[in-house]
């Protein structure tokens, strides 16, 4: 016989009696973990503020979804909520990332706004100007951020990444760090030199004796932060990958960069890690003809020592996302690493700009490949020439071992060779122009 329930006495109890749970509640707490889990960051808010249960169960999920990477300026406001997440014993161990904002207030007689809030917007300008030049001239901000990164030694939190960010993208605020609003009413910003930035983290750093294993940089294409970091005497390289010195001999280990630069109408990413042998690229573009509205340019020009610096460091993990070039100038790149790559990720290339047949050029890379290189992990997928042909044909190959690397290479080398014989001699001549045997 079925079971039966009685709903009126479950939604309507008997006056007196205590309310039996919600049958959601009814389930365990490991399930409605798992449940929690799957929320969306936004509705995360909700649930946690539903009743005791369902807070103590979501409240992990809500700080690893909302509470790992966040954005703060150098205000009291900012730094005091800084300060209350670093101490707070399921948000602080959750942080992933800190980075702190390049604006501040501009001068008056920048401004072209008045404050609803005040009868003499001159006067609270003022105001708040001079209460945040006070913060920082008195180094208050490097003080409390000594503060929080001592609560996350604490905590056992010691793999945070620290860095900086452009709070402003054109004319745009790109994710307001935490109380930036509060911070500056609304008032116009004016960016400072991204240095100063960086040295109030490394020295909050030093004196915590908190070790930076990586530095983030978030720049906008829009500002001179990068040329500023990278395009100067003192040029931030020196501070990131060899570190400050005590920093480094303390860690024993060169810091890891992550770069993304915003452009009009993309981002990119740049990382180096693993003690600077590891370089990842993602919408980069290796000749000054590609649009630059949707890839960043990678060259000495544009990247200074820090290009320098990448092209004569024996890599030998090279990772590849969404990027264009000519095949000169990106072959010339790899080029540098022959004699240390040995792993090679290739996630959607475009070759551009170039004299050779579509086939041919395609062909020409993997031979190139294969001649050049000693690789012993090599996964290729969505390789195009002039944004047409795609190689290989079948989709992603992933090749495992130096033998599997040089069979998967020669094999897709002869299906493309069979598919264009008939340009054969053409393709001939490409080779022993890069000094290659034909075959």
């Amino acid at each position: 016989m079925a079971a039966s329930v009685d709903f009126s006495t479950v939604i309507v109890p008997s006056e007196g009696l205590p309310t039996p749970p919600s049958h959601i509640l009814a389930l365990p707490h490991e399930l409605l973990s798992m449940i929690v889990s799957e929320c969306d960051p936004n509705d995360l808010k909700n649930v946690r503020l539903t009743f005791k249960l369902m807070h103590a169960i979501s409240i992990k999920h809500f700080g690893r979804k909302k509470f790992s990477r966040r954005r703060f300026v150098f205000t009291f406001e900012s730094m005091k909520a800084l300060l209350d997440i670093t101490a707070h014993p399921v948000f602080g161990p959750g942080l992933k990332c800190i980075t702190f904002g390049t604006y501040r207030m501009a001068p008056w007689n920048d401004c072209e706004i008045e404050d609803e809030h005040s009868d003499d917007p001159n006067v609270l300008h003022d105001q708040i100007d001079y209460k945040h030049q006070k913060f920082i001239h008195c180094n208050d901000h490097v003080k409390m951020l000594v503060l929080s990164l001592e609560n996350l030694t604490r905590c056992g939190n010691t793999e945070v990444v620290l860095g900086i960010h452009d709070d402003i993208h054109g004319i745009e605020v790109r994710r307001p760090g935490y109380a930036f609003k509060a911070s500056y009413r609304g008032y116009p910003l004016k960016i400072v030199d991204p240095r100063e930035t960086i040295d109030a983290v490394t020295e909050a750093a030093s004196r915590s004796k908190y070790a930076i294993k990586a530095l983030k940089l978030c720049l906008s294409s829009s500002s001179y932060s990068l040329r500023n970091l990278v395009g100067s005497e003192r040029d931030v390289l020196h501070e990131i990958l060899s570190a400050k010195k005590q920093l480094r001999e303390r860690q024993g280990r060169k810091m890891d960069l992550h770069l993304n630069v915003w452009l009009s109408q993309s981002y990119t990413k740049m990382k180096i890690l693993s003690n600077a042998t590891r370089l990842e690229l993602s919408r980069y573009s290796f000749n000054r003809s590609v649009p630059q509205e949707r890839f960043q340019i990678f060259d000495q020009l544009s990247h200074g020592e820090l290009w320098d610096t990448v092209s004569s460091t024996a890599l030998d993990t090279i990772v590849i996302r969404n990027s264009a070039g000519g095949y000169d100038e990106f072959t010339d790149f790899l080029r540098r690493h022959k004699r240390s790559l040995t792993t090679f990720e290739l996630e959607g290339f475009d070759f551009l700009l170039d004299e050779f047949p579509t086939a041919l050029l395609a062909l020409r890379f993997l031979r190139f490949l294969k001649s050049d290189f000693q690789l012993s992990c090599l996964s290729m997928e969505k390789l195009t020439v002039r944004e047409t042909l795609e190689v290989p044909d079948s989709g992603r190959v992933v090749y495992h071992g130096a033998e599997q690397v040089d069979e998967g290479l020669q094999s897709l080398i002869e299906e493309a060779e069979e598919m264009y014989g008939d340009e054969s001699v053409v393709l001939k001549e490409a080779y022993e122009q890069d000094g290659l045997t034909w075959s």
